[in-house]
């Protein structure tokens, strides 16, 4: 759109004259990126299990972009989702843990974590020193639940 045609051309100038470093969107998908150049370095998106979006997933990775994922629970979906408690059961670990587990584990990404509690803070920490085996990922990137709160979309402005 023409507006995000202006808005990109600011953080062009931002990078050129040294007052930004890098740039990073949030909730774009391909046709929003098509046509920018430099592409940015991040890009933030809903993004969690039963979502997967590959076509984006592979977009921004072919392209060095890094995809930051915020609502790796799905608003508390995969708290309860029955295919991550049954693959944390394999690792004595919770839904949670496979959940966040499951979007670190991909190349080029990151995740944005929010808890109230200090229990759960120290509980996303433990996702870091376990690996899901290539057959859980298999099973965790066909799920197609749950939806989150965009119906599965990574981005609210587009129906990639």
């Amino acid at each position: 759109t023409r507006l995000n045609q202006a808005q990109w051309q600011s953080y062009k100038q931002s990078l050129a004259s040294g007052v930004a470093k890098s740039i990073g969107v949030s909730n774009f998908c391909p046709s929003c990126l098509v046509g920018f150049s430099p592409l940015p370095s991040v890009n933030q998106i809903q993004w969690h299990v039963g979502m997967g979006s590959p076509k984006l997933m592979s977009f921004c990775e072919k392209n060095g972009i890094v995809v930051q994922a915020y609502s790796p629970l799905a608003h508390g979906q995969v708290v309860t989702d029955p295919l991550c408690a049954s693959v944390g059961n394999s690792y004595n670990r919770t839904a949670a843990e496979v959940g966040l587990r499951y979007v670190v584990q991909h190349k080029n990404t990151a995740v944005v974590v929010k808890a109230s509690n200090p229990m759960y803070l120290k509980q996303d920490l433990n996702v870091l020193d376990w690996t899901l085996s290539n057959t859980d990922m298999d099973r965790l990137n066909a799920a197609t639940e749950p939806k989150g709160q965009q119906d599965g979309r990574p981005s609210w402005g587009c129906t990639v």
